[in-house]
């Protein structure tokens, strides 16, 4: 019995050094990284002409992780989306704009969105995140970042500059401005294993602590 208690008592204190011991330093690392998006669209203009705008994405600070591009081809009508990879919580800006083409006959829009990105801790190792813009010099915040260029041809001059662009509702339905990302382990965290660990070796140093202390009273009883 008591080899058996010393056994129990060396496996146990060998589960705690191996799960529990570094449990604090990979708790910090134990993020899901998150593929945050942010959808970009490009209306229509009034010609019979294809055209395709570049748009550009800046990181505000150095806080902010750089994107995956710092700039996309979008053609008009159509939508594309910078991705970021970031893998803690925390408040990260950006800014986007639009890069004017060669075509002179294109009035390209001018203004500039100022994009800040809100990443939580959404449990079990998983990030959520979400996107909020706002039009720089205004306090115009729009549902989603669009670029409505014109023509020379269009009978507003300053059509490209307002901002009050709407993508339409198929647009908003293809990229959501919001995400969630999952956990790595499907639910099962590094966290929650390593309390399950814990409770099994507290629940095995208890019972070796009773057979100790009973066997200890059974040969004072002998005696």
């Amino acid at each position: 019995m008591k080899k058996c208690t010393r056994f129990i008592c060396i496996v146990s204190l060998c589960l705690l050094s191996v799960f529990v011991v570094p449990f604090n330093s990979l708790t910090v690392h134990a993020y899901v990284t998150a593929s945050v998006e942010i959808p970009v669209s490009c209306l229509e203009i009034s010609d019979s002409r294809t055209h395709i705008y570049k748009v550009m994405i800046e990181a505000e600070n150095e806080v902010s992780p750089a994107p995956k591009n710092d700039s996309i081809s979008v053609e008009q009508k159509g939508t594309g989306k910078f991705e970021i990879d970031i893998n803690e919580p925390g408040t990260y800006e950006y800014r986007i704009y639009e890069i004017p083409g060669n075509e002179k006959d294109i009035k390209y829009d001018k203004n500039i969105y100022i994009v800040t990105v809100f990443v939580e801790n959404a449990g079990e190792d998983g990030l959520k995140y979400a996107v909020s813009a706002r039009i720089s010099g205004s306090d115009v915040k729009p549902e989603q970042i669009v670029f409505k260029n014109g023509s020379s041809t269009d009978g507003d001059s300053d059509t490209a500059s307002k901002p009050d662009n709407k993508p339409s509702s198929e647009d908003k339905e293809k990229v959501p401005f919001t995400g969630y990302i999952q956990g790595l382990l499907s639910g099962d965290s590094f966290r929650a294993r390593a309390l399950r660990i814990t409770m099994i070796c507290l629940a095995l140093i208890a019972v070796s602590t009773l057979l100790f202390r009973r066997d200890k009273d059974r040969k004072g009883e002998k005696k």
